[in-house]
């Protein structure tokens, strides 16, 4: 009895053959046998079967042109699946969605020969480095290709697979299908070689294990975190090495705390300085010394700024912030000498004859019989900061 072939996939007449072919793997994932068991599995191998048949033949143009021509499917009756080795590209990766979907291994392409895998490390610079945009180094592991068998594995040439002919895949019928899989003697490679001709130095890999070192310049400026990528110069692989992947920890420095592009440098001076001021020398990052002006009543914790000797990235410069911390002397330390000049110093602080006398009193000065005078106290100071 004919059958209507359109009818079967669900399409018109005059649908394309992509409409047709989209028709097609839409039914074949529904009643794919492996899906049923029992008489329900029967049933489904019947269904598919004509849906097979169908595709079969309106797929192609010569046998769809006789089929609409007749009106007659008895001439392609007998249907007995496909030979998918023969099959244009298009259908080729239908048929893979289809094997996919059902979770078997459904047709295989050769497989394509390995790329290296890619690496990843973390070193560690100092900030002056980072700074100076440095050349650091370091040595890392990897693979390299074996140059005693030029990363063939084997002392001597391949044969080819007897099996897969040189394919790398094999046909294996299933139902109504001839299903390509990979050739499991020669593990999808195509070639044999016996187990005696195994390379001696890379025992049949193509590729060992050897220190390589690696020399970067780091980017001037570069923060603590940041991830430098060196292109091919990860494990070796047949199709092209992999790539490393570099992660650069900046370590904290002793003397300078950086916040972006700027720099921070705590800086001690002793209470004279902070409330007379003085001039102090200073080195920067870059080893340059400055004379820096402490300015009189300068606070602790108070800061001072001076452009353009921070970090440096790029055309930008940061600045740096120095911050004051004013030691206070231990009294437990003074000499009786040193406790009097305070005492006297105290006493003429807040003495009448001193705008900070706690009564505020106008005086002619003479009240005051404090001895000590500013000589002796900075001849003091100078003796503490030694």
């Amino acid at each position: 009895m004919s059958r209507d072939y359109y009818d079967i996939l669900g399409v018109q007449k005059s649908a394309t053959t992509e409409e047709i072919g989209k028709a097609y793997r839409s039914l074949a994932k529904k009643y794919h046998p492996d899906k049923f068991q029992g008489e329900e599995k029967a049933k489904a191998e019947e269904q598919f079967k004509s849906i097979s048949e169908a595709y079969s033949v309106l797929k192609d143009e010569k046998k769809r042109k006789q089929y609409d021509f007749t009106g007659s499917s008895d001439n392609f009756s007998g249907f007995d699946g496909f030979d998918y080795g023969k099959t244009n590209s298009s259908f080729f990766d239908g048929m893979e969605d289809i094997f996919s979907f059902f979770g078997g291994t459904g047709f295989r392409r050769q497989e394509r020969e390995e790329r290296g895998r890619d690496l990843s490390v973390e070193i560690s610079v100092t900030l002056l480095q980072a700074y100076n945009g440095d050349q650091v180094e370091f040595i890392l592991p990897r693979l390299f290709q074996c140059e005693s068998c030029n990363s063939t594995g084997y002392t001597v040439p391949a044969a080819t697979c007897k099996t897969c002919k040189g394919s790398g895949s094999i046909q294996v019928r299933h139902g109504f299908f001839h299903v390509e899989q990979t050739c499991s003697t020669c593990s999808g490679t195509g070639k044999i070689v016996d187990k005696q001709y195994e390379c001696k130095v890379c025992y049949g890999k193509g590729k060992i294990n050897k220190n390589s070192t690696i020399k970067i310049s780091i980017p001037q400026g570069l923060e603590d975190g940041q991830t430098i990528k060196l292109k091919n110069e990860g494990d070796f692989g047949q199709s092209g090495s992999g790539d490393l992947y570099i992660k650069v920890n900046v370590v904290n420095d002793t003397k300078f705390v950086r916040d972006k592009l700027d720099l921070y440098y705590q800086v001690n001076i002793n209470m004279l300085d902070a409330v007379l001021g003085s001039n102090i020398k200073i080195s920067t990052i870059s080893g340059t010394n400055l004379d820096v002006v402490v300015p009189t009543g300068t606070q602790p914790g108070g800061r001072l700024r001076i452009d353009g000797h921070g970090m440096i990235v790029g055309k930008r410069k940061g600045n740096l912030y120095l911050k004051f911390n004013v030691e206070i002397m231990d009294a437990k330390l003074f000499s009786n000498e040193e406790r009097e000049l305070w005492n006297n110093m105290k006493e003429y602080y807040y003495g009448s004859g001193s705008k900070f006398s706690k009564n505020n009193s106008k005086s002619n000065g003479s009240e005051s019989k404090a001895k000590f005078t500013f000589d002796s106290i900075k001849e003091m100071f100078n003796k503490w900061k030694k």
